[in-house]
């Protein structure tokens, strides 16, 4: 059977993909939760002008993302933080205090676009964090903190 997805199914596929799947679960699980459907031949048309419409948008997003990733790309991601013997900060860093330094510098994102592996990064090293502009856009930073030189 086939479908037209209407929002992203993991394992399937992403919103506007058309997938062969079995009846069973189309009827059952897809259609009842509002994620797909049935793609026929009325559809098509329908179909191809929304997808030429999301090209657009698409890449009207990606200039724009674009300008926003040659911004990140200048920024020096080391910091110096004060630190016990062990290595711990005085002062954690979080979520929170990233998005600050974006808005510092004037870079457009949402503090729900950073995502970092950690809560709070409360240790001298190295910490990897995304910036996600959309499903297939995204940045990794490297994220350096290393112990304040001593005066």
């Amino acid at each position: 059977m086939k479908i037209l997805l209407i929002k992203e199914v993991k394992e399937l596929g992403i919103k506007y993909d058309i997938v062969e799947v079995k009846p069973g679960y189309a009827k059952n699980f897809l259609f009842p939760k509002k994620l797909a459907i049935l793609f026929t031949d009325s559809l098509k048309k329908k179909y191809f002008n929304i997808l030429n419409k999301n090209i657009k948008n698409e890449k009207k997003l990606i200039n724009k993302f674009n300008k926003e990733i040659i911004k990140i790309k200048k920024l020096n991601w080391v910091f110096y933080k004060t630190a016990s013997k062990s290595g711990v900060l005085d002062k954690t860093l979080s979520k929170t205090d990233i998005f600050n330094i974006f808005l510092e510098k004037k870079i457009n994102i949402n503090i729900d676009q950073i995502h970092v592996n950690t809560t709070i990064i409360n240790k001298i090293g190295q910490y990897k964090f995304e910036v996600k502009f959309s499903k297939k856009i995204f940045k990794t930073i490297n994220l350096i903190i290393i112990t304040k030189p001593k005066k």
